[in-house]
């Protein structure tokens, strides 16, 4: 039962990768129909978390938010503080996103300090590195420039611990983006070349969930690098 859980959860997750967004929603529901059919409410939480970040990936800011609660809630009937925790993380990002306001920028940094809360006694690394480097984004975006350096240099430090270099490159970019954004253009190229460097070392196969896509990173640099426009400058010359 388990397995065959887990399978179509699974199928569904290799759909979305492979961008075929139909599909995978149609699979998150056969999986949550079987979880659900056999008891295994931790699987169904997990799945419509999935199911939320699906939505997310779309543009559906509602439906995400429906299908999250849901798991936090599951999650929450359970006791289960590991996955209230990366629900409440899948919450904030939600509310962290590039085009959010202010007020919905605040909900994202009570939710990753509330699930920061629930994991360190007893969640992985991994996921304390990712909630810090997401709650160091927030603040950037925030303009809460020494909290946000505070929060990306426990994300590095946790990055290096676990020898993540997918983890670290985004580090050295969202730092350079913080010098940046500080005016500070010699450090934030700096930043941003050992950013490229780290992940031409990182192995690109890795399903790594973190804020931001680094194909349009990587273009924004390269056109703020040719040019010498500022990052958000850069920013605005990317393709629609």
């Amino acid at each position: 039962r388990e397995a065959e859980t887990e399978f179509l959860a699974a199928r569904a997750t290799a759909h979305q990768l492979g961008g075929k967004y139909a599909e995978a929603a149609k699979g998150y529901d056969d999986a949550l129909r079987a979880a659900e059919g056999y008891g295994l409410e931790d699987h169904a939480a997990r799945i419509s978390i999935e199911r939320g970040r699906l939505e997310l990936a779309l543009g559906r800011i509602p439906e995400s938010l429906e299908w999250t609660l849901r798991g936090h809630a599951r999650y929450a009937r359970m006791g289960d503080r590991f996955g209230m925790s990366n629900a409440l993380s899948s919450l904030a990002n939600i509310h962290g996103r590039d085009n959010s306001t202010p007020a919905e920028l605040e909900k994202a940094v009570g939710y990753h300090n509330r699930s920061l809360e629930l994991a360190q006694p007893d969640g992985g690394r991994s996921d304390r590195a990712i909630d810090h480097f997401n709650l160091g984004t927030v603040h950037l975006r925030l303009k809460n420039y020494e909290l946000s350096r505070t929060y990306l240099q426990k994300a590095m430090a946790l990055f290096r611990e676990l020898e993540d270099t997918v983890g670290m490159a985004y580090g050295y970019h969202r730092l350079g983006a913080l010098e940046a954004e500080l005016n500070n253009p010699r450090e934030a190229l700096a930043l941003q070349d050992r950013a490229f460097e780290t992940f031409s070392q990182a192995d690109r196969s890795l399903d790594r969930v973190l804020d931001g896509d680094l194909e349009e990173l990587i273009h924004a640099y390269l056109v703020w690098k040719r040019t010498g426009k500022t990052a958000g400058e850069a920013k605005d010359d990317l393709p629609e």
